[in-house]
């Protein structure tokens, strides 16, 4: 029986290396998930105002801005969807940790994740995340309605 306990011990402490890895590769992933939407959100809107000048910033170039920021407030919801979705694996992957800590008799994690947010008043990755997207939001929507209003501009101009 005794055997047996200690095999079990063995496997679960396998199994809690393996999660541990696993948390590890989720921000490794979520990481690059972020760099890719940055370099594509800082292109396009690049792209849009390198258009914009070279035209002069005359009404088919603004257009353009326009167009290209409504590309780019597509790929924010789809970036703000990715981070949620990976802040809801890591959540359920901490809440197999844990219950293999305390399987191990150890909680690291949970006592970690406690200190953090109880004495250390540490705001979830997932929620910084948000956070940093909604400001890229709010810069796409501004540069929308001031495009708008330049359009009406030109167009109350000539």
């Amino acid at each position: 029986f005794q055997a047996e306990m200690v095999e079990l011990k063995k496997i679960r402490l396998e199994s809690y290396k393996i999660f541990v890895g696993s948390t590890e590769k989720v921000t490794d992933q979520r990481s690059k998930i972020h760099t890719l939407f940055f370099t594509l959100l800082a292109s396009l809107m690049t792209l849009s105002f390198l258009i914009a000048k070279a035209k002069n910033f005359d009404q088919s170039s603004v257009i353009a801005i326009i167009l290209l920021a409504f590309v780019a407030l597509f790929l924010i919801q789809s970036w703000k969807k990715l981070v949620h979705s990976y802040g809801v694996l890591n959540k359920g992957k901490f809440e197999v940790l844990y219950k293999l800590e305390n399987q191990l008799g150890i909680n690291y994690f949970e006592q970690e994740w406690k200190i953090l947010v109880d004495k250390l008043n540490y705001q979830s990755n997932t929620e910084t995340e948000k956070q940093i997207i909604n400001i890229f939001r709010l810069f796409l929507t501004l540069v929308v309605i001031l495009s708008l209003v330049y359009l009406m501009y030109l167009k109350y101009k000539n």
